[in-house]
């Protein structure tokens, strides 16, 4: 019974981070949108629990807005693991999140127990948007919340609390607010040190491979000189980030602009995706290894013309794994074989 649990609930993580890598975004927003992954399985399980039993006892609209919140969380999720949108749904999230906990509260209960989802909002919304939007988003609930309590909206009731409910609530929601605060502030104390002990090392260990590496880096020069002489365009992009680490003069004028810094599949085919035809896959085993080159054909879009690329992988002086691109114009060559084939044709 347990053996099929647990193979559905490796191939699930094994699909949900095969998606995350293949998202459209920098390395840093991964590992947010992992974590949201994280939020959404937990959520969307106690919401669905939760709306499950609010469908069972009658109360309907109560069941309705939270399987509406909890699946408004796993489309926000497949959106951004193919749209770079992340900010919008964060902040659509919160919005729907708020609409949830404010009926919870107006609505209560005898026992008061639904006024509890209103704890969960500032831990939500921290996480998601940061420590000052989080501030924001938490304190701006709060006010309203109290508003509508005390001014309600015309033809609405709200529960009735006790002032020493009231201020018990507004007591640990300010509580918990500013413990998530800290908590995030010092998330990003520790998350820039890291950032900042991993650039020192970074160059610490160029200014080392500077020292004792100089024929090297002169060779990678003279390189990079070669190629912007040769009648081709040619390109190296980071197998990891798919961010474009050089192009050659030729391509440059060809393109009319320098995208170095920019994703290859933005820049060279205007797409919001990696390309269906991507080589970066087969230049590189399962085990890891380097594989032989790989030579292909293919039309871009920009520029409107045939290439015979020649695609392999090689070392970036910073020693990471990058592909290298030589594609050769086949236009003219395409446009005759065209012109032959429909002569033989006819």
């Amino acid at each position: 019974m347990f053996k099929p649990l647990k193979s559905a609930s490796q191939w699930i993580l094994s699909a949900i981070s095969k998606t995350i890598e293949q998202a459209p975004m920098d390395p840093e927003e991964k590992i947010r949108l992992r974590h949201y992954a994280v939020f959404v399985v937990w959520g969307v399980a106690t919401m669905s629990g939760f709306a499950i039993y609010n469908f069972m006892v009658g109360n309907l609209l109560v069941g309705a807005l939270v399987f509406f919140t909890g699946s408004s969380l796993v489309f926000g999720w497949l959106l951004m693991c193919h749209l770079p949108m992340g900010q919008i749904v964060y902040r659509v999230n919160g919005f729907l999140l708020a609409g949830l906990v404010l009926y919870l509260l107006l609505h209560g209960e005898e026992d008061t127990s639904k006024s509890l989802w209103m704890f969960t909002f500032p831990l939500v919304l921290f996480f998601l948007t940061g420590k000052k939007e989080g501030m924001v988003w938490s304190l701006g609930l709060l006010f309203f919340a109290l508003f509508l309590l005390y001014f309600p909206i015309p033809g609405f009731k709200p529960h009735h609390y006790t002032p020493a409910f009231v201020i018990r609530l507004v007591i640990v929601y300010l509580f918990i607010t500013t413990v998530t605060f800290w908590f995030e502030f010092f998330r990003e104390q520790y998350r820039r040190g890291l950032a900042e002990e991993h650039q020192k090392q970074q160059h610490a260990t160029l200014g080392t491979q500077q020292n004792g590496d100089v024929s090297v880096r002169q060779a990678h020069r003279q390189l990079l000189t070669i190629f912007d002489s040769v009648d081709a365009h040619v390109y190296v992009v980071d197998v990891a980030t798919h961010q474009i680490l050089y192009m050659n003069q030729n391509m440059k004028e060809v393109f009319g602009t320098d995208m170095e810094g920019q994703l290859c599949w933005q820049a060279f085919r205007r797409s919001s995706l990696p390309c269906d035809d991507c080589t970066i896959s087969r230049l590189v085993n399962t085990g890891g290894e380097l594989e032989e080159t790989v030579v292909w054909e293919g039309y871009n879009p920009i520029s409107k013309r045939w290439y015979s690329n020649i695609d392999r992988m090689i070392t970036w002086p910073d020693q990471r794994s990058v592909k290298l691109q030589i594609a050769f114009d086949i236009t003219e060559k395409k446009q005759w074989e065209a012109k032959t084939d429909k002569r033989d044709t006819l």
